[in-house]
C-alpha cells in the first residue's frame, strides 16, 4: 500500500519518487488532494517518469481488489491505484500525441524554410541569366 501511495503522489508531483512525508502532506487535506487529482495536466508530465509509475501500479494492483467483501483492509486504496494506472496510460497517449504534433510542426517549418530557399535560389538564377550579368560573367572567364 505504501508503494502505491508513494507512486500516486510522485505522479501528481511529476517526480520519480515520493516518501512517507510527501504522502502525509498530500493526504492531510482531502480537498487539496482531490483538487490535485482533478487538475493534473497530462501534457506537462515527463514521459519516462509516467512510464515508471505505470510499471509500479501494474506491479501492485494484483494485491488489491475493488471487491468490498474482501478481507484486505487496504482495498479502499485500490481505486486510487487503479485511477493512477489509468491516468498513466492516458498521459502516455497525450505525451506521445504532443510529441507527434511537435514533429509535424517542425516538419512544416522545415518545408517552409526549403520553399523560401528555393525561391531565393530561383531569384539568383534568374539574375544570373540576365544578359548584362551573363556578359559580365563571360568577361571574367
Amino acid at each position: 500500500m505504501i508503494t502505491g501511495l508513494e507512486t500516486l503522489i510522485a505522479l501528481l508531483r511529476n517526480t520519480k519518487s515520493a516518501n512517507a512525508e510527501d504522502v502525509e502532506l498530500y493526504l492531510r487535506e482531502y480537498p487539496k488532494f482531490i483538487y490535485k487529482l482533478e487538475s493534473i495536466d497530462a501534457g506537462s508530465l515527463d514521459l519516462e517518469i509516467v512510464k515508471e509509475h505505470l510499471s509500479n501500479f501494474i506491479k501492485i494492483l494484483p494485491s488489491f481488489t475493488l471487491d468490498k467483501d474482501s478481507n484486505n483492509k487496504f482495498n479502499e486504496f485500490a481505486v486510487l491505484f487503479k485511477w493512477g494506472s489509468q491516468y498513466c496510460k492516458y498521459a502516455i497517449q497525450v505525451l506521445k500525441a504532443n510529441h507527434e504534433q511537435n514533429t509535424i510542426e517542425d516538419l512544416k517549418q522545415q518545408k517552409e524554410d526549403i520553399v523560401q530557399d528555393i525561391a531565393v535560389m530561383n531569384s539568383v538564377d534568374q539574375i544570373l541569366q540576365e544578359e548584362d550579368l551573363q556578359s559580365f560573367v563571360d568577361t571574367l572567364r
